[in-house]
């Protein structure tokens, strides 16, 4: 018999990841009190995932640099969670630990003819009837190094 399944967590432990990389959707995050005589803590839920995990400092700010700082925007976003080994009051244990996609924006069109149109402001006409001169001078081979 688990003693996990004995006394089931409402949160995800390193133990219910194991040695996989999931890609999981932030469904919300949510001000919970995880533990009595405690004040309540930040816990990420995820679409489709019974289990939220609490999001400790580390994993907040890891989030925040990606997504910003508003924890409602972070809501659709993707990212993967993992273990790794963690410092924790002395001792290396195996923590939850997060890596925030970049946001999806819409692609660019594909729109230019050549690098010369990047680099022209749209006003200005592209004038030019043959390739574009490159502005770096080409390399030297007689470098003396």
């Amino acid at each position: 018999m688990n003693i996990n399944d004995l006394y089931p967590s409402k949160y995800l432990k390193s133990d219910d990841i194991g040695q996989a990389r999931v890609t999981l959707q932030v469904a919300a995050i949510k001000l919970e009190e995880v533990a009595e005589n405690e004040n309540a803590k930040p816990v990420m839920h995820f679409n489709g995932k019974d289990k939220g995990m609490v999001l400790n400092k580390t994993n907040a700010l890891m989030c925040a640099h990606v997504w910003g700082g508003d924890t409602e925007a972070w809501t659709g976003q993707w990212l993967d969670l993992f273990v790794e080994p963690k410092m924790f009051q002395g001792k290396v244990v195996n923590g939850l630990s997060v890596a925030p996609k970049l946001p999806q924006t819409a692609a660019a069109p594909d729109t230019f003819q050549n690098a010369a149109d990047l680099a022209r402001p749209p006003s200005q006409p592209n004038t030019d009837s043959a390739a574009p001169t490159p502005s770096t001078p080409p390399i030297d081979d007689d470098i003396p190094f």
